[in-house]
Formats: structure tokens, C-alpha cells, sequence
């Protein structure tokens, strides 16, 4: 894999460049500018392109418009600033990751520009509107394992927005949808069953506490008996407890160590 890394500090370049060498991606070009970029592109062939978003004196958005009739690689934002998410994935970005790029999160991204230049298989259709025009999608892979920084597109009422994984508190089944529950009691509903949820997202924060619902171990607060035979969770920023079967209450109880 041949990758192109445009950012107009030396310094953010060369911590790119090395910690993708680190994942087995060698051949890696740079650029400080635009003008460099395309130049670049014309004159290579490239697997992908790290863009920044914030050049001197000019935007990673104006590659796509100067780019002409050059056919762009796939591209992966790399910023600082977490508010151009929506329009990075307006232009067909791969991904969008933030400085400092933490590697495992840099992993994922190459796993996903993998899937996309491998020969088509299987897929997974995860978006899909869901009650009241709400929405919610994840990228769209085989099954692909999501990291606690990857970015879920959620869309209700008419306005867009990206939720961490790390932020979602639980997923429960709702029907033939799954309801994402976040702060705050906020909810959306998709139609994606619970169990794509469980293998895509990461083992060592989420955990299925009932037939019908995954919970962020992250945000419970506590494990209440109510009888011999039931317990509920309580989890922090949403407003009501969660059922928890006995058998997935000693396993719960065992994995968090109380």
C-alpha cells in the first residue's frame, strides 16, 4: 500500500509517516501543500491520501474541488477539529480520524481501505431510516470490528451528527429495529439487528447483559438483585434500569470483578 500524506507541519507528517510504517505501510509520500498534492498525484499512483484539513492559507476540502478530472484515491482526514466530520463525509472520505491518530484507530482505517479495494463480497447494509425519519449508519463492511473512536453517522429530525462508539451508552432490540441509547436518555432508532451490533463492537466494552439488550460497560453505575432470579443495571445518563438475567448476571458481576 502507497500512501500520500499532505499536511503543511513537517512534524504532524513525520509522526503520520512513522506510525504508518509501523503498520506495514513503507512507501509514503508527502506534500505540504495543494499544489504539492496534485502534483503528486499525477505523476504517482496512490492507495490513499491522509489529508489535513487545516492548510496554510487554504482547505484539504479544495483538493476535490482542484482536483479536476484526476481520480482522487481513497481519502482519510487527519485534524485536529472534530466539526468538519459531517462535510468530510459529504465528499466520500474513508474515514476521519483525530491528532494525535491513536494507532490502533490508524489500524482500522487501513482495514478499511483494504475492504474497499478488495474484490466485493457480503456486506453488511447498515443504513436505514428508522422511526420519525431518524436514521443511523455505520460504515458499511463485512462485519468489520469498530474501535471506541470510530464515528457513527446519526441523523433525526433533519440535522446530522456523529457519535463516538465509546459514547453510546446501550443498544437495545426494538422490533426489526435496535434502539442506541445515549446521554442523557436520547434515542435512535436503526434497522440493524442486535446481533451485528455484538460482533462489531469492541468485546472489551461492550457486553450483552439480556437477550434484547448490549450495555457500555463503561457507564454502569450498578448491579441491583431485586430477586432470586432477577437483577437490573443502572447506568449513568440513562434514565431508566436495564433487565439483567441471572446467568449474564454472574458473568457481569465476575468480569467487573464485584
Amino acid at each position: 500500500m502507497k500512501a500520500l500524506i499532505v499536511d503543511d507541519e513537517r512534524l504532524s507528517r513525520r509522526a503520520l509517516r512513522g506510525l504508518l510504517g509501523h503498520l506495514g505501510v513503507s512507501e509514503c509520500e508527502e506534500a505540504s501543500s495543494l499544489k504539492d498534492a496534485i502534483d503528486a498525484l499525477t505523476q504517482e499512483r496512490f492507495d490513499l491520501v491522509f489529508l489535513d484539513i487545516q492548510l496554510r492559507g487554504e482547505t484539504g476540502f479544495e483538493l476535490f474541488e482542484r482536483a479536476g478530472q484526476l481520480e482522487l484515491p481513497p481519502v482519510i482526514f487527519v485534524t485536529a477539529y472534530d466539526s468538519y466530520a459531517v462535510r468530510a463525509f459529504e465528499v466520500n472520505a474513508l474515514d476521519y480520524l483525530m491528532k494525535p491518530v491513536a494507532l490502533e484507530r490508524l489500524q482500522s482505517a487501513l482495514d478499511r481501505a483494504k475492504q474497499r479495494t478488495s474484490p466485493p463480497k457480503s456486506r453488511v447494509e447498515t443504513p436505514s431510516t428508522g422511526v420519525g425519519g431518524a436514521a443511523l449508519t455505520a460504515p458499511a463492511t463485512e462485519l468489520s470490528k469498530l474501535s471506541p473512536e470510530d464515528l457513527i453517522f446519526c441523523e433525526e429530525g433533519g440535522k446530522a451528527r456523529f457519535v463516538r462508539v465509546s459514547e453510546v451508552v446501550l443498544i437495545q432490540a426494538a422490533g426489526n429495529y435496535t434502539e442506541i441509547g445515549l446521554q442523557g436518555g436520547v434515542s435512535v432508532l436503526v434497522l440493524k439487528p442486535l446481533l451485528v451490533w455484538e460482533q462489531q463492537l469492541p468485546e472489551r466494552q461492550f457486553v450483552r447483559v439480556h437477550r434484547s439488550t448490549i450495555v457500555n460497560v463503561s457507564f454502569i453505575r450498578e448491579i441491583t438483585r431485586e430477586s432470586s432470579s432477577s437483577h437490573s443495571v443502572t447506568l449513568q445518563g440513562w434514565p431508566r434500569a436495564v433487565q439483567l438475567s441471572r446467568r449474564r448476571a454472574t458473568e457481569l458481576r465476575s468480569r467487573l470483578g464485584v
